[in-house]
C-alpha cells in the first residue's frame, strides 16, 4: 500500500518524499494517480491555501527527492549533457541591472545580461548599462536579436531552421518526475482550474493557477539542460494556449509567472514559432489588457507580456 501525503493536507509541516518514491519505484500511473487525488478529487475550497502550498513545496521536494531544491535544481541546470544551451534567457526583473548594446543589438528591445556582456567582444562599441523597469531576458545567443560577433564565449547560438527543440533528458529519476509533474499540471490546469475560473469558486483556482505559474518560472528560470528538459516536454500548443488564456483571462498578478515561463522558453526558435499562431489568435485579447494596463486600470503583466509579444514576432 502506498501512503499518500493526503493526511497532511491540513498541516504545512515538511514532508518526508524519500520513503513515497522508493515505495513508487518510478511508476508513472501510481505518481499520477497519487497527485491526482491530493490536488483535485479529496481537495475542498478550504484546502486552497495549501494546495498552493504544495504546489510551491510538495512538487519542487518531490521533483528533487526531499534534497536540498536550491542545490539540486543548480545541478540540473548545469548538467555536463550533448546538448548544452547556446542561448543564454536569464529572466530578469525590476529592479535588475542589463546592458544594451547599438553595434550588437538587433533591435530597440535587445539587451544581454551582466554576465553574458563581460564576457562578450564589445570593446570600442556604443553601449550602456540600463535598471529594468518592467522585467527581461538576455538575448544572448539568439541571432535574430544580437549579432554572432557580440556573443559571449559560452553560447554560441542556435539553429534557426529547427522545427521541434533538442530532445533533452535529465539525468534519472529527476527525468521521469519531470515528466510526470509538467503533465499533471498543464493537464489539471487546462482542465480542470481553468475552467473552474467561471464558477464561483474562481478566486480559489486562480491562485493554484499562480502557484502554478511561478512553479514553472522557477524551473525555466534555472537556464540550461534544465530549461530545454522544460521546453522539450511541453512542446504542443495546447500548453502555449493554457499560458496564454491564464495571461489573458486572470487579473492581478495572477498569470505574471506564465508570461515569464513563456518568456524564458522563448530562446528556443522553435518554441517561437510554436507560440506565434496563438499569440496572434489571443493577439487582440492582450492588446485590450496591455492598454488597460498602461492605463493604470488593468492587471500588473504589461512588462511581461510586452516582452511575450517582442519574443513572439
Amino acid at each position: 500500500m502506498i501512503t499518500t501525503p493526503q493526511s497532511t493536507m491540513n498541516s504545512q509541516s515538511e514532508l518526508d518524499l524519500a520513503p513515497l518514491y522508493r515505495q513508487l519505484r518510478l511508476v508513472p500511473d501510481a505518481l499520477q494517480n497519487i497527485l491526482e487525488r491530493m490536488f483535485l478529487q479529496d481537495s475542498t475550497a478550504s484546502d486552497i491555501p495549501f494546495l498552493c502550498h504544495y504546489v510551491d513545496n510538495y512538487l519542487m521536494q518531490l521533483l528533487c527527492l526531499s534534497e536540498d531544491t536550491d542545490s539540486v535544481l543548480q545541478k540540473l541546470s548545469l548538467s555536463d549533457l550533448d546538448s548544452p544551451s547556446k542561448v543564454c534567457g536569464k529572466v530578469w526583473y525590476s529592479g535588475n541591472i542589463f546592458y544594451r548594446c547599438r553595434d550588437c543589438q538587433m533591435s530597440l528591445s535587445s539587451a544581454v545580461c551582466v554576465d553574458c556582456f563581460d564576457e562578450g567582444k564589445h570593446e570600442g562599441h556604443d553601449y550602456f548599462m540600463d535598471k529594468s523597469v518592467c522585467g527581461g531576458a538576455c538575448d544572448c545567443g539568439d541571432s535574430t536579436s544580437w549579432i554572432a560577433s557580440g556573443f559571449c564565449a559560452e553560447h554560441k547560438g542556435i539553429d534557426e531552421n529547427a522545427r521541434t527543440p533538442p530532445e533533452v533528458h535529465l539525468p534519472e529519476p529527476h527525468e521521469t518526475l519531470l515528466t510526470i509533474i509538467l503533465r499533471f499540471l498543464i493537464k489539471s490546469s487546462t482542465t480542470v482550474w481553468l475552467v473552474e475560473t467561471e464558477t464561483d469558486s474562481s478566486s480559489s483556482c486562480r491562485e493554484i493557477l499562480r502557484s502554478v505559474g511561478l512553479f514553472l518560472s522557477k524551473l525555466v528560470s534555472r537556464g540550461g539542460p534544465l530549461r530545454q528538459a522544460v521546453i522539450y516536454h511541453c512542446f504542443f500548443p495546447e500548453f502555449v494556449e493554457c499560458c496564454l488564456t491564464v495571461i489573458c483571462s486572470c487579473e492581478g498578478s495572477i498569470g505574471e509567472g506564465w508570461a515569464n515561463t513563456l518568456l524564458a522558453m522563448c530562446v528556443e526558435h522553435s518554441f517561437k514559432r510554436l507560440l506565434a499562431p496563438s499569440y496572434v489568435k489571443f493577439y487582440p485579447l492582450m492588446a485590450k489588457n496591455l492598454a488597460c494596463s498602461t492605463l493604470g486600470v488593468g492587471n500588473t503583466l504589461s512588462g511581461a507580456m510586452d516582452k511575450v509579444s517582442l519574443k513572439s514576432v
